[in-house]
């Protein structure tokens, strides 16, 4: 008897076939969320304007009765900031576009995905130049440990976070107070597997009293 058998099918590609696409791997976005959004009129002309306290003397006292009251007072700036755009194209043919299924869904998300790496990349550390918008780290002032050095035995990055938190609410209460942490992975590891002498966990159980957001947009170290 001659026995039929898958190898009579020739030339075939027939399979089970999985309708998903396989992506290639990249950088998650993390820091769009951080951010407020607020959508933008037709009449902008590509301009947000908004006011700023420039300057507050604030000189309230204690005075005795009929004795002249202290004086304060108040300035404020008006301050402008460009809407950048950031933008993406592809070209593809009609006949790709009609002939095979699966490209208008992977286009589309190919530049949404690009779009939103750049944008996250920029949120980060945009130079502010146009058209580029000013990231974190760059609209962040340089941290100085003078007034602190000394003070934490065994410094790690936990300690350093505190500190800095410190360094940011300290005086400036009523408008900023440390509550993200962006943090690079590799980073983050370290301070986890962070053991005493003793092999114990120096960060076990001690959770971190501020949003933690691991990003690879920051730099390690």
């Amino acid at each position: 008897k001659t026995l039929v058998q898958r190898s009579a099918v020739g030339s075939t590609t027939m399979a089970m076939r999985l309708a998903e696409i396989g992506q290639l791997p990249y950088l998650g976005t993390e820091m769009s969320n951080l951010f407020r959004h607020v959508p933008v009129d037709a009449s902008s002309n590509g301009v947000v304007r908004y006011y700023d306290q420039a300057t507050v003397t604030r000189n309230a006292a204690s005075v005795a009765e009929a004795a002249q009251k202290p004086e304060s007072a108040i300035t404020w700036v008006e301050r402008t900031l460009l809407i950048e755009k950031i933008a993406d194209s592809i070209p593809v043919t009609k006949e790709a576009w009609n002939d095979v299924g699966f490209i208008q869904g992977e286009l589309k998300r190919l530049l949404e995905i690009n779009l939103a790496l750049k944008k996250d990349d920029l949120l980060w550390d945009g130079d502010g130049v146009t058209p580029n918008i000013k990231g974190v780290y760059t609209s962040a002032g340089a941290f100085t440990a003078t007034p602190y050095d000394g003070s934490v035995n065994g410094a790690n990055l936990f300690d350093l976070v505190s500190v800095v938190a410190t360094d940011i609410s300290n005086n400036r209460q009523s408008k900023y107070k440390a509550d993200t942490v962006i943090v690079n992975p590799i980073n983050m590891l370290g301070l986890r597997l962070s053991k005493d002498t003793q092999g114990r966990y120096l960060f076990d159980g001690k959770a971190m009293p501020w949003n933690v957001v691991e990003s690879s947009q920051v730099a390690a170290n």
